[in-house]
């Protein structure tokens, strides 16, 4: 009788505890600090509880942005004064920012879209490339991630040597080049050919004269040369230090536990390009 009490105790505390897991909710789990200067952001993870009730007072709001500036989620709360405390909010799939707004200080702004789960909406989303979901982000786009697809289309994010149909695309670009040239060139004899049929004495004395004004040209154009190649080389330079800086940024926030993707987030917010984003990160890999 005591061990069929007890299969019955174990059966009820083992339905109780899978009924309160399928009854949980996934949720952000924020951890911050209140300190005298205001709140220190410190992490972000993905846990599993129940949702925090909604109140309408309280020194802090919080909100919860989607990729398109759509406001999904909104709630006051106190926190404790000067100690570490966790924020716990709900987990939304499109949930691209949580903002944390005090009356005091700027809005505290915490990426999250590393946790955002928006495959086949349509949109090519900031997370998402080819690789990781093909149903909205097709092969060529410029996604930071180069697919190398044979599509006749040049995938932005490949090198030349990467993608066969960027060594294509320069090729007929060269080649239409080219093409372009001989056309002028061809279109330019009849000319010369009439030049020379000419057979007046004082245009013959001038085609023997000493062309001077060719030196001339020459030497403006070596002048002008070395102008640009000083300039390139400046500019070079510059690009170089640029990406050396770029790459031990991302290299300090690595270190220090960030993802790629976020640090890659905060860097187009401050005007670099994905480009430049990507040869600084492969220069420190």
């Amino acid at each position: 009788m005591i061990n069929k009490n007890k299969k019955i105790w174990t059966l009820a505390i083992v339905i109780l505890l899978l009924v309160h897991i399928s009854l949980a909710e996934q949720l952000y789990s924020v951890s911050l600090v209140s300190t005298d200067q205001g709140l220190a952001y410190s992490s972000t993870e993905i846990s599993e509880g129940e949702i925090p009730p909604t109140l309408d007072q309280g020194s802090i709001t919080i909100e919860v942005i989607d990729f398109s500036g759509k406001l999904l989620y909104e709630n006051k709360i106190s926190p404790p004064l000067f100690q570490p405390f966790q924020l716990f909010i709900p987990y939304y799939k499109n949930g691209k920012e949580i903002k944390i707004i005090t009356e005091s200080e700027s809005p505290l702004s915490i990426g999250v879209s590393h946790f955002a789960d928006t495959c086949d909406n349509g949109v090519c989303e900031e997370h998402e490339n080819f690789n990781s979901c093909k149903e909205d982000c097709s092969s060529g786009m410029d996604d930071s991630y180069c697919d190398k697809q044979l599509d006749s289309i040049c995938d932005p994010d490949c090198t030349v040597e990467e993608d066969v149909d960027c060594k294509i695309k320069e090729e007929k670009e060269i080649e239409a080049k080219e093409e372009e040239e001989n056309k002028e060139i061809l279109s330019e004899e009849p000319k010369e050919t009439e030049k020379e049929t000419i057979g007046e004495t004082k245009t013959k004395e001038k085609e023997e004269s000493f062309p001077w004004w060719i030196i001339l040209l020459i030497l403006a154009s070596i002048f002008i040369a070395i102008i640009i190649f000083l300039i390139y080389k400046d500019r070079k330079k510059h690009e170089k230090e640029r990406l050396k800086q770029t790459g031990e940024y991302i290299q300090k926030y690595l270190n220090q536990g960030y993802s790629y993707q976020q640090i890659k987030t905060e860097l187009i917010k401050y005007g670099y390009g994905n480009s430049e984003i990507k040869k600084a990160y492969e220069m420190i890999k």
